[in-house]
């Protein structure tokens, strides 16, 4: 997260607490954000809500299945988990990466 970012993804999670959801999870819509904005008394320029909007994209991208007609995202690159340059560019613009041990 770049420096001064870090209320943006503290936005973010706080919306993302009331995301409307059936058998898939819906996007953000303008109208949510614009609630949260009223009830939370915050001020978001257009910039910032396109980078919550884009938050919201890849957050769906990576935990909405595939539809029964879709093949899945197309693989474009492969990256290895030990690509850690690839992994911050990836992850980088919504947190810092960082090592996690997984006991077992």
């Amino acid at each position: 997260m770049p420096p001064g970012g870090a209320y943006l993804w503290e936005t973010f999670w706080e919306i993302e607490e009331t995301r409307q959801s059936a058998w898939v999870l819906l996007p953000f819509t303008y109208r949510e954000i614009d609630a949260y904005c009223r009830l939370m008394d915050a001020v978001l320029r257009p910039w910032e809500v396109r980078i919550i909007l884009a938050m919201d994209r890849a957050r769906r991208g990576v935990l909405t299945p595939p539809s029964e007609d879709d093949d899945g995202p197309k693989i474009t690159r492969r990256v290895s988990m030990g690509d850690y340059d690839a992994i911050d560019r990836m992850l980088g613009t919504f947190a810092e990466v960082v090592d996690v041990e997984v006991e077992g």
